[in-house]
């Protein structure tokens, strides 16, 4: 299993947004880092950025600027499904796993 470095991104603003200070933020940080290797978290690429781009022509919802990078993530790296609750996914061509 691997991990959109999007999906990473959006939970620090999403902690951020939420009022949780810089120290606490580092920490969780921290601690996910002793839980997912590296080489399991998959990188924003330009192609991703530029799939992400097409694929926001099809997710008229709010705030799918996350969905599509992490579709997109997926979708370049060969997934064809996704660990999430979110049920637009597959309208972007990834299907929903929970």
């Amino acid at each position: 299993m691997s991990l959109p470095s999007a999906t990473l991104l959006e939970l620090d603003l999403e902690l951020k947004t939420h009022g949780v200070d810089d120290e606490d933020r580092s920490a969780i940080h921290l601690r996910f880092s002793r839980l997912i290797p590296d080489d399991r978290i998959l990188p924003l690429t330009p192609n991703v950025l530029s799939r992400a781009a097409a694929l926001s022509r099809r997710a008229r919802w709010r705030n799918a600027y996350f969905d599509t990078m992490i579709v997109a993530t997926g979708l370049e790296f060969g997934a064809d499904s996704a660990i999430t609750t979110d049920h637009k996914f597959p309208r972007l061509g990834l299907k929903a796993t929970f």
